[in-house]
């Protein structure tokens, strides 16, 4: 009998050893700053990070994420991260502790019907309204499909123009000192002169793809 419990005794030691690595502390320091990039403290040794934003997820190699276009509603986001472990030294973390991130309402926009009818274009801005400008894909029904003119809009910080937006007109963004960040359409056709003429504070601007010729 001695001798039989012996094999069961060693699995027991070498199925302790595989599961007594430790596991990573949750992330902190999660912040949000002004253009949207999601920063948390590093974790040594992480391999990666899973960001959950409310029901998406997404994965990072670094302890950032950029958020800009993944909030695109105007609402309060919950957002957690895990740092991911490896297969010989770590198990991943818990889930951190959730970051509550508002995305302020931005109204004011108007409106102009085109293209006999079947497609509006964006007129003018509320200038007193600020912050982050996400511009509707559809209005009434309808695509948007023009920017024209929300120039010397002194308020906006950032703004995220949907795919149906194939043109954005001459100085349509001009002025505007303070817009720091813009994601521009997949299919826009017309990009018009001086469009981001006197936009001091922009830094980025996210092209997906060439201008079609």
């Amino acid at each position: 009998m001695f001798f039989c419990a012996l094999p069961l005794v060693f699995v027991g030691l070498r199925h302790a050893k595989k599961t007594s690595r430790p596991r990573f502390h949750p992330p902190t320091g999660l912040n949000v700053n002004d253009e949207e990039i999601l920063t948390w403290d590093k974790v040594d040794g992480a391999s990666s990070y899973l960001v959950e934003i409310d029901d998406k997820s997404y994965e990072t190699k670094t302890n950032s994420l950029d958020i800009l276009t993944y909030t695109l509603e105007y609402k309060t986001y919950e957002i957690k991260v895990t740092a991911y472990g490896d297969l010989n030294n770590y198990l991943d973390s818990k889930p951190s502790k959730v970051l509550e991130y508002a995305v302020p309402e931005v109204s004011g926009l108007k409106f102009a019907l085109i293209n006999d009818g079947t497609a509006y274009k964006v007129v003018g801005f509320d200038k007193t309204q600020g912050g982050k400008l996400i511009i509707p894909a559809e209005y009434e029904g309808k695509p948007v499909v023009e920017v024209k003119d929300l120039s010397f809009c002194d308020k906006l910080t950032s703004v995220v123009l949907p795919d149906t937006i194939e043109k954005i007109g001459n100085t349509a963004f001009s002025g505007c000192v303070n817009l720091k960040r813009v994601k521009l359409p997949y299919y826009l056709r017309t990009l018009g002169n001086a469009v981001f003429s006197m936009c001091s504070s922009l830094t980025k601007s996210h092209f997906l793809r060439l201008l079609k010729r």
